[in-house]
């Protein structure tokens, strides 16, 4: 087998010395435009796990560099004349110089050809390497390759907004420390830290707005290093900024949706880039190596397509994971002003926890101390805010009160509205929603949200949804919320919604979002304009006129009337997706031309118009909520800028909370999974327009709970499906962290049961903390 890899990097390289190792005979060389001690940039980061794998794979090359490393396990933070450290993190620094050194010298003591100063022509790529079974495309964020090939390596790129420089100093820096700087026009961070002695790196970056006024230079590097020097003169303790190609960038997000073509693979940047914030550019560059080289070694003598698509099983969803992981930290850092008003511990929450990777119970783990003093600052915080006291007992932050007006809850946790199909076809509750909703009541949870109920017959999804506008109806909700109010601690609140061009169609667990398939079922559909949601399939919705408006506003007014009658707590108004009063706010689904459509502020109208109908009949002291859709997953659709407006305006019309989801606005939609994946939304809205926000999405842990706190990304989160399947969630969180509450918080009939659950929860979370414990990473020494 003959293999040219196009680029000299660390995946490239890692890639031929495991290749050639593996297979002594292959014909292996690497092509590298620069000369051998070129390097721009200084030090690279790897993690502990990261480290193992190199040793296990490659003992020789990681003997080599191991002296060379600079480890630490704490992270600094600096911010606004204070700091605090966070232990147990496990990381370890290199020169990019020496590392290319280390594996120059492995490769070629192993036999791989290596040829420098030489820049390929990628227009003749296939015909200068005919002769070549594999070729491997290396070379770097700006690949030549990628674009030559775009057609078929169908590349995703997008620049982003802050903008950052790469610099190194002679300053030495004890751990990992960020420096945050304030300047009249916004923050600055630092990334810095020591890969070698006598030289760190320090990572300047800014909004583009910050950098505009401040008047940098994209180009002269000394010049930025001339000013970067005075405002970061504390920090650098007198020691002068070292350049190297160190010219202004905004960071490319690259993500190639396919891997190969023909006999051509992809690696490293050039495939799919990670923002340098979580420190894993290199580091998913030779992991990926690691699964090529596999794949090849086994699979590319009998079929090289074979052994490409191994690797792309075996690395698609890891690189995916780690660079919505990286994407998720680049975007707190492009709103690192958001958090500006915080305190040192609430900001070193969210700089520690920012990509949703790492959690409270991980920061237990890692250094107990400091997630002591986090909840300390969080109990004093609390306390000073609200009057609640809970210094002593400290509960975890999703145990503590919460008021919406004159509504108390026991605690953050919420059981999302989800709907169950199984109201009769009169809209009637049934026995199924009595034993639902009491059962789940009794879990422990702060609050209850019943699925989408409608006001009207033709408003429902489906003939098994839930209604509000007869009087048995009413008395049926009634029996339930009474049963929850005299047996329980747990608020309820009802959501009252309109299906609009989603309704008329099929149970949820038959074929969702299609009619009905007995025609003589269906019913007429109105939304804000005449689109079908499936084309072709859908039924085409009428487009509201002024009367439609004015029944749609009075049937919603008198379900509110009723559900006030019925005893609940709270009430919500679901404006999300896609259903009638979404399709108003979204661009995708607005085309109308009056006064109701056009920009967000004709958009809003008619939902304003409702919500205003039903506060007007709703009790002063009773809150209400508003749920909307703050991301159509598609482009063209409601942007971050709406919801600012959507959640200013509401507030101004007596809102209490912003329930913030996303999606199922367009059957076409592209959502980005993952966990916790629509939590930005809610941060956004709780941390710009400062109006209370209640998370959701994919949120199933205790410790996910008490990281949103802890950053104040949402002010209660609403848990969906795993309240299916284990209703006593919040039981189970509070034995778990032993959360010392009162006897009245469990139903007397349970009490028996609490002690040993407490009991049960303690020692398995001692048996995991050790297994943990046992399972981290050792230092290589």
């Amino acid at each position: 087998m003959k293999i040219s890899i196009i680029g000299g990097g660390p995946g490239g390289l890692y890639f031929a010395l495991l290749t050639k190792k593996a297979k002594p005979n292959w014909d292996i060389e690497v092509f590298e435009q620069n000369k051998p001690n070129d390097t721009f940039g200084f030090g690279v980061v790897f993690s502990d796990d990261t480290l193992d794998e190199f040793l296990s794979r490659d003992p020789e090359s990681y003997e080599l560099i191991r002296d060379q490393f600079a480890y630490w396990d704490d992270i600094i933070i600096r911010y606004k004349g204070e700091e605090v450290r966070c232990g147990g993190n496990g990381f370890a620094g290199c020169s990019r110089l020496n590392l290319l050194k280390v594996l120059h010298n492995r490769c070629e003591a192993l036999g791989v050809k290596l040829t420098f100063g030489t820049r390929v022509d990628v227009e003749n790529l296939e015909k200068q390497f005919a002769s070549s079974d594999v070729i491997l495309a290396s070379d770097g964020i700006g690949s030549a390759i990628r674009e030559h090939y775009s057609e078929f390596f169908d590349p995703t790129i997008s620049l982003k907004s802050n903008r950052f420089t790469w610099m190194g100093s002679s300053r030495k820096v004890e751990d990992f420390t960020y420096f945050f700087k304030d300047t009249e026009y916004g923050p600055i961070c630092a990334h810095t830290y020591q890969y070698e002695a006598g030289t760190s790196t320090w990572v300047f970056e800014m909004s583009d707005y910050c950098w505009q006024e401040l008047q940098f230079d994209e180009f002269d590097e000394q010049s930025s290093a001339d000013k970067l020097e005075k405002i970061f003169a504390e920090e650098l303790e007198g020691h002068n900024l070292i350049i190297n190609r160190s010219m202004w960038r905004q960071f490319p997000r690259i993500y190639c949706n396919n891997w190969y073509h023909k006999n051509i693979a992809i690696l490293g940047d050039a495939k799919a880039s990670a923002h340098f914030s979580i420190g894993s550019g290199t580091k998913l560059a030779m992991e990926c190596a690691i699964a090529l080289s596999d794949a090849v070694v086994e699979k590319a003598e009998t079929s090289v397509e074979e052994a490409f698509k191994d690797y792309v099983k075996e690395r698609e969803t890891p690189v995916q994971i780690l660079q919505h992981n990286a994407d998720v930290s680049m975007s707190w850092f492009e709103h690192m002003d958001r958090s500006w008003d915080m305190d040192l511990m609430q900001f070193a929450a969210v700089v520690m926890c920012r990509s949703k990777s790492v959690t409270y119970d991980n920061l237990i783990l890692r250094d107990p101390e400091f997630t002591e003093k986090l909840d300390t600052a969080w109990y004093e915080r609390y306390f000073r805010d609200t009057g609640y006291d809970y210094r002593k007992s400290r509960p975890t932050p999703m145990f503590t009160k919460f008021k919406l007006k004159g509504l108390e809850l026991r605690n953050r946790v919420v059981m999302s509205p989800m709907a169950q199909y199984s109201a009769d076809e009169n809209g009637n509750v049934t026995d199924w929603h009595m034993v639902h909703y009491a059962g789940c009541a009794k879990g422990g949870m702060g609050l209850i949200y019943v699925e989408m109920t409608c006001p009207s017959p033709e408003a429902r999804i489906t003939l098994g949804c839930p209604g509000l506008w007869t009087d048995e109806h009413e008395m049926g909700w009634k029996k339930i919320v009474d049963f929850v109010h005299e047996n329980t601690e747990t608020k309820i609140c009802m959501q009252l919604g309109h299906a609009g061009r989603k309704g008329s169609t099929q149970l949820g667990w038959d074929k969702m979002d299609y009619p009905i398939e007995d025609g003589s079922k269906n019913w007429p559909l109105l939304s804000a304009s005449a689109l079908p949601y499936f084309d072709g399939i859908s039924q085409t919705p009428k487009a509201l006129d002024r009367a439609d408006m004015d029944k749609i506003i009075a049937d919603f007014k008198q379900a509110t009337i009723r559900a006030n009658r019925a005893g609940f707590d709270m009430i919500e108004m679901h404006a999300a997706h896609g259903y009638l009063i979404a399709s108003f706010l979204s661009p995708l689904t607005n085309i109308r031309s009056d006064e109701y459509g056009g920009d967000i502020e004709g958009r809003v109208k008619f939902p304003l118009e409702i919500f205003r109908a039903m506060r007007e009949v709703w009790p002063e002291e009773k809150p209400m909520s508003v749920r909307i859709s703050a991301s159509d997953w598609l482009d063209g659709g409601i942007t971050e800028e709406d919801t600012f407006y959507i959640a200013n305006i509401f507030e101004d019309a007596g809102v209490d909370l912003i329930d913030v989801s996303a999606g199922q606005t367009v059957p076409d939609q592209k959502p980005i999974y993952g966990r916790m994946f629509q939590l930005g939304f809610a941060e956004a809205i709780r941390n710009v327009p400062h109006v209370a926000t209640m998370a959701v999405g994919n949120i199933t842990e205790p410790a996910q709970v008490n990281t949103i706190l802890h950053t104040r990304r949402a002010d209660l989160i609403a848990i969906g499906r795993p309240h299916l399947w284990n209703p006593y969630f919040t039981r189970d969180a509070a034995a778990w962290y032993g959360a010392l509450l009162p006897d009245n918080d469990w139903e007397k009939q349970y009490l028996a049961g609490k002690q040993q659950a407490y009991s049960l929860k303690e020692k398995a979370r001692l048996q995991q903390l050790e297994w943990q414990i046992k399972a981290k990473p050792s230092r290589h020494n």
